[in-house]
């Protein structure tokens, strides 16, 4: 799937869920302080991986748990100091 249908995906779910489920949304949705100066970040979107800033490809699809799209590979702050 390309990043544009992903995303589109993604606020798609938002709307959905924000008739039944507010917290879901506002959990899912609020980026990790880490994403929060990140050029890559766009509202609650990481642009480098083209999935939502919360969304960990392994550790949210495997286990269910939020974290870094980027797991802190491009986050500018981990960078930065490192």
């Amino acid at each position: 799937m390309d990043a544009k249908t992903r995303r589109e995906r993604w606020e798609e779910w938002k709307q959905l869920e924000l008739r039944e489920s507010p917290e879901n949304v506002e959990e899912w949705s609020t980026p990790e302080e880490l994403c929060q100066n990140c050029q890559h970040r766009d509202g609650d979107w990481c642009t480098a991986i083209a999935l939502p800033c919360t969304v960990n490809p392994i550790l949210t699809f495997r286990f269910g748990m939020l974290g870094l799209a980027c797991g802190g590979a491009v986050c500018d702050e981990i960078t930065e100091t490192h």
